[in-house]
């Protein structure tokens, strides 16, 4: 593996809150080797959103998961090609419990209870897109998303992943990376509504592909504002850090004085003590000293 293998692998492996500070850590380590290409690539990789961070450890560390979704996913277009009502059924049932316990099980390997609705969503979005298209099950085996499906009308947008590596090709033998739609059995349309069907399809395509792109120019500039808003969040910790330790260690010193300056009073106090039981003494003695002194000149 490249260096940047090596880079991608960690840094979608690790905790998310370490993406950036690591990041920059690989780039700076591959900058001083003299791989200045490597350098500006690793400097490049985006940080995964929470829903795609959650599925990437789903991935990676319970990769039987995606393999439970690409047999579900199978076993239904078999049983829709034959036409299985039955068969569909139970398989339907058994395709919501599997997206329920592995969505449960991706925040459960996060250690999140109690994941919003949102990201929730987004989980079970992008499992039900590996289930129905085994090219967006193998993006998911790599575990190097950057952002996971969502909801977008009947259908979703698929999940992104980082532009590093390509999918690895699928086993020999396996079906192709998108099952076919039932729609295509239907029966052939007139020549002017296929024609009238295809370039509104084709609009169609361009306005999404035109609102994808914006959502994505939206979420780069988000994601780069969030990145310099922790950056500027580290740097800020660093130097309340440094307040409140310069503040305890002024607490320790004030309080040394402080134990010291007691030991001093208390020994003062004792000291005072002291002498004026000495002066009583003395006092008593002066006063028996006049006494006989009067006696004596009496």
């Amino acid at each position: 593996m490249t260096r940047l293998d090596d880079a991608v692998d960690e840094l979608y492996a690790a905790d998310l809150d370490r993406f950036v500070s690591r990041r920059a850590e690989l780039a700076r380590t591959a900058k001083t080797a003299g791989d200045k290409e490597a350098a500006a690539a690793i400097a490049a990789l985006r940080k995964p959103t929470r829903s795609a961070f959650t599925i990437n450890r789903l991935a990676r560390t319970d990769p039987d998961a995606i393999d439970a979704l690409v047999e579900v996913g199978t076993e239904l277009h078999h049983a829709q090609t034959a036409g299985d009502g039955k068969r569909l059924r139970e398989l339907n049932s058994r395709r919501r419990q599997l997206l329920d316990r592995l969505t449960g099980r991706a925040f459960e390997i996060i250690g999140r209870e109690s994941p919003t609705a949102g990201q929730r969503d987004e989980v079970t979005a992008t499992l039900t897109a590996a289930l129905a298209d085994l090219g967006i099950a193998d993006q998911l085996r790599q575990g190097i998303l950057v952002r996971a499906a969502e909801s977008a009308g009947f259908g979703f947008s698929p999940p992104e992943l980082t532009l590093i590596r390509s999918p690895r090709p699928t086993a020999a033998g396996s079906p192709g990376p998108a099952r076919p739609d039932p729609a295509a059995t239907a029966a052939p349309e007139s020549e002017p509504d296929v024609i009238d069907g295809a370039e509104r399809t084709r609009r169609r395509a361009g306005e999404e592909a035109e609102r994808a792109a914006a959502t994505q120019r939206r979420r780069d500039r988000e994601q780069a504002a969030h990145d310099t808003a922790v950056a500027a969040a580290v740097a800020d910790a660093g130097a309340a850090d440094t307040a409140v330790q310069e503040a305890v260690d002024r607490m320790d010193a004030a309080q040394q004085l402080i134990t010291r300056l007691q030991r001093e009073l208390s020994t003062a106090r004792r000291a005072l003590e002291e002498a004026q039981k000495r002066a009583k003494v003395v006092e008593q003695k002066q006063k028996s000293a006049r006494a006989a002194l009067n006696k004596v000149r009496a």
